[in-house]
């Protein structure tokens, strides 16, 4: 009889602990890009949805009279806290009688490359605009 058994050892070899690593590495490459992806698609909307509350201001404030068209179309810049957004106003004639068309634009140049452009229109009575 052998009174000595052989013990086995019950742990991890190295190369288990490197293939479990990549594996894990690998899995969290994956994960970081899905929450990248879900960051910029929130930061999208929240400047779609900013650049919509901001164009519907603005027309309401040229209809109410406190905000001038401007014919040249030149950009103004909003004031604080919004002064990295423009906003825009053109009036153009409409194929009805006495009804112009009225378009509003804001818009934010981004420095990677996007902006963010909402457009807002509406058909007005002549009389109800002041250039």
């Amino acid at each position: 009889m052998n009174s000595r058994k052989k013990h086995q050892r019950s742990g991890l070899t190295i190369l288990e602990v490197l293939i479990s690593i990549a594996i894990f590495l690998f899995a969290m490459t994956g994960i970081s890009t899905l929450i990248n992806n879900g960051l910029r698609s929130t930061v999208d909307g929240q400047a779609r949805t900013r650049a919509a509350l901001l164009c519907a201001s603005t027309m309401e404030s040229i209809l109410s009279g406190s905000l001038s068209v401007d014919t040249n179309s030149n950009q103004i810049p909003f004031s604080s806290p919004n002064q990295d957004w423009s906003w825009r106003a053109r009036l153009s004639s409409s194929e009805y009688p006495n009804l112009s068309l009225i378009t509003v634009d804001v818009f934010k140049e981004d420095t990677q490359a996007r902006s963010v452009n909402v457009a807002l229109t509406r058909l007005i009575p002549n009389s109800r605009i002041s250039k």
